[in-house]
């Protein structure tokens, strides 16, 4: 195995670049898309190591390696699938019905529709986490 040992990466026109520092404290944390149909399970993801289905709507994601903290940030879509496929529903990240579920491990996802706020499964939803040190 290779180390690859610079101070800076740049684009191939030298239009931009990061830094050693850049790269390790400012980048996406955690991305995933979450096939939420039948058996659910991850269409992509970088960083999270599962997601259990703990009923209609509520899900929890954890991370292939934990967060230094969890004041980090993070935010997702999801789409209700049905056959309008208006795509009104909400996903709340970090929360349960009465309490915060965020950690440095992980955190709970809950998905509902947008008009009478009923917990549903949605086709897929997709997050994405950033962490600053």
């Amino acid at each position: 195995m290779s180390t690859l040992k610079v101070d800076n990466i740049e684009n191939r026109t030298g239009s931009s670049s990061s830094t050693t520092p850049d790269l390790i404290s400012g980048r996406i944390t955690a991305s995933a898309c979450v096939d939420a149909t039948g058996t659910v399970g991850f269409r992509k993801s970088f960083n999270f190591s599962s997601v259990v289905d703990h009923g209609v709507g509520n899900f929890e994601l954890n991370f292939t390696t934990a967060c230094s903290h969890i004041n980090y940030s993070y935010s997702g879509n999801s789409m209700k699938g049905d056959t309008n496929n208006d795509g009104n529903m909400h996903l709340q990240l970090g929360g349960g019905n009465t309490q915060i579920q965020k950690f440095t491990t992980g955190f709970r996802a809950r998905c509902k529709v947008a008009s009478n706020n009923a917990s549903n499964d949605p086709e897929h939803f997709e997050v994405i986490v950033c962490q600053t040190d």
